[in-house]
């Protein structure tokens, strides 16, 4: 074997493992996960009484039912996040978020969310169908549905009402997922308000 060869034997496994040694080197995974967070500071309200609240589950656009957070761009398109996403399933998100800006709102108010229910004669029900829930980065998220509370499940609601909110949304992934709560703060608002009027309704 001459001298050539003998060099090349040596050198070509060398190359080799340095080669398969930056390809089997861990790589940083870029992915970021979010939850959606609830109002530290809920509009307080005056319910009078102890009230409960069974909340059935939220229907939610399909676009949405995934761990990939979706956004709106240019052109009607739609992008689907492979590095943003959420940390638990929307429809879980918005639950919880609603069901604890709701309880916040007043030490006289308690909610169940699905499958929990109260055990309480007569509680309140509440149902919640969200239609939008899209945008685009550094313009709006559009965050469109109906609510309805009723006295049982069975009675026809005494509130049913549309929400149709334009939130601002910043550039990022982090604002984008601020506006979402911002959004879900605001509807909470609302049906605390319309629960609030009910209650004080009936004396």
């Amino acid at each position: 074997m001459n001298l050539r060869c003998l060099i090349s034997l040596i050198v070509l496994p060398a190359a080799l493992c340095g080669c398969l040694g930056g390809f089997l080197e861990p790589k940083q995974d870029p992915t970021v996960f979010y939850i959606m967070t609830s109002d530290a500071n809920a509009p307080q309200r005056d319910i009078p009484k102890n009230t409960i609240v069974n909340f059935l589950p939220v229907s939610i656009p399909s676009y949405m039912a995934r761990a990939q957070i979706v956004t709106r761009t240019e052109g009607g398109a739609v992008e689907i996040s492979e590095f943003f996403r959420w940390a638990e399933l929307p429809n879980g998100g918005f639950v919880r978020v609603i069901s604890d800006n709701i309880s916040s709102a007043s030490d006289n108010l308690e909610v169940y969310a699905y499958p929990a229910v109260s055990g309480q004669a007569n509680p309140l029900v509440l149902r919640v169908y969200i239609r939008e829930c899209v945008g685009e980065l550094s313009k709006q998220l559009e965050f469109k549905g109906q609510y309805s509370l009723s006295e049982s499940i069975s009675q026809r609601p005494f509130a049913e009402c549309d929400f149709d909110y334009e939130i601002p949304c910043g550039a990022t992934h982090a604002d984008y997922v601020k506006s979402i709560d911002a959004a879900l703060a605001k509807l909470a608002s609302e049906i605390s308000a319309a629960i609030e009027s009910h209650i004080k309704g009936q004396k």
